[in-house]
């Protein structure tokens, strides 16, 4: 099973508007076309913050876009979004709330964070409830989950102020499960590998814009924008690498 995840596009509904200096427009589809260039993926999951500006023209823009990719995709709203607008344009293909899928050997999670009106991250208590129960039916096997916030601290004062809330809660629901195996997050541009509780939390680079890691305070950095791409393998294990892309 081959997943490709894309976060933080940060899209915007003009042709002008730019992220710090960052055509997002300009380096996203640098991104697609590199992922063009790799074996089709089995699944693709955008984690988060689309757009910049919740605009329809923006999701619109996207959709074009992401149709050239063929593979089913699943989009998770990020703090960014505009979750009507986001799922008026996707239809069913977008986790608004609770998703799962089972392949294989393998369960996948999609959990939407995004809480209406903050830039932090909230778990509703009925996903968390849904999430564990996904965990008993699912108990022979192995399990992924894919949200925008991520739920440890990254060491950048300035994003910790806004990571999930609730994270006690979260870890609270995975504490007897053994067979959780990753956790893979957007929201803070940068590539972050940490075990946490057993368990690994990746984070990804923006299809745009980088922050550096470690600041007290926001800081672009100039590391290019990239997507990472997953093989989870029958036993239990995966294999991950990050894509860089030079725009």
């Amino acid at each position: 099973m081959r997943i490709i995840q894309i976060t933080d596009s940060h899209i915007y509904g003009d042709t002008v508007s730019n992220f710090d200096g960052i055509n997002t427009k300009n380096s996203f589809e640098k991104v697609l076309q590199k992922i063009q260039t790799f074996k089709k993926p089995d699944l693709v999951v955008a984690t988060g913050d689309l757009s910049m500006d919740g605009s329809t023209q923006s999701y619109a823009w996207l959709h074009k876009r992401l149709a050239k990719i063929d593979a089913p995709k699943v989009l998770i709203p990020g703090n960014h979004d505009k979750q009507d607008a986001l799922a008026s344009e996707f239809g069913s293909t977008c986790f608004l709330k609770y998703g799962s899928l089972v392949n294989d050997s393998w369960c996948f999670h999609f959990l939407n964070t995004a809480h209406a009106g903050s830039h932090s991250g909230r778990l509703l208590s009925q996903d968390l409830s849904v999430l564990d129960s996904s965990f008993y039916e699912n108990r022979e096997v192995f399990h992924a989950i894919f949200m925008h916030h991520p739920p440890v601290k990254v060491g950048s004062i300035w994003l910790d102020g806004m990571g999930l809330i609730n994270s006690t809660e979260f870890w609270s629901t995975l504490e007897h499960v053994p067979n959780v195996k990753l956790i893979v997050c957007g929201h803070i541009h940068q590539e972050l590998d940490i075990v946490s509780k057993n368990v690994r939390v990746l984070t990804s680079p923006s299809t745009c814009l980088q922050f550096k890691p470690l600041t007290s305070e926001y800081s672009a950095d100039s590391l290019a924008p990239g997507f990472r791409v997953i093989d989870f393998l029958a036993n239990g294990r995966f294999v991950t690498d990050v894509i860089r892309v030079p725009i």
